[in-house]
């Protein structure tokens, strides 16, 4: 569960698979900026509106586990933290950590799914990109995942009062 935008669930996922063949050792990254907006298919000229999206993460409370699924066989197990402990810019560089928490979190496949950049960066709409996000998690079940509307909304990042009758829900989410 999030709140964010387009820009920064797309860039936050950038930052991830970026990260992915170091995770496990090292709590600290790098990405040149030129090739984070190559990965995120940015093609504007506005690196502050880039900057601030990845600012952002170092501020946003991202919640895992909403759903009580077991992890390592705990069923009730919950996880609330900052996506990104710190990010900083340096000569053409992004440098960014994870706390321990999020990392330990992020090294486990069965936390989430894995997704496709090229797929994500096709997304006009930040609901249209989580909703993509929650049913990759779930691929292969072999049964569809049923929640209730009010978790379904908090796995979408949709405001506690928007859109607060269903068919608000369904046309503009949906």
């Amino acid at each position: 569960s999030n709140k964010l935008s387009l820009l920064e669930r797309r860039a936050s996922n950038v930052l991830l698979f970026h990260a992915l063949p170091t995770l496990r050792g090292s709590l600290s990254h790098k990405i040149r900026f030129a090739e984070l907006k190559r990965l995120l298919g940015f093609n504007s000229r506005n690196h502050l509106q880039l900057k601030r999206a990845i600012i952002r993460l170092t501020e946003v409370t991202v919640r895992w586990n909403l759903c009580g699924d077991k992890i390592d066989g705990v069923g009730d197990e919950w996880f609330s933290a900052s996506f990104l402990a710190s990010v900083h810019h340096k000569g053409g560089d992004v440098f960014y950590e994870y706390s321990g928490l999020v990392q330990s979190l992020l090294v486990t496949p069965g936390v989430y799914g894995k997704i496709s950049l090229s797929v994500q960066s096709r997304f006009r709409s930040g609901y249209a990109l989580a909703l993509y996000e929650n049913c990759s998690r779930y691929r292969g079940l072999g049964y569809t995942r049923a929640f209730s509307v009010d978790l379904f909304r908090e796995l979408m990042g949709v405001e506690r009062g928007t859109y607060s009758r269903f068919s608000e829900l369904d046309r503009r989410v949906l």
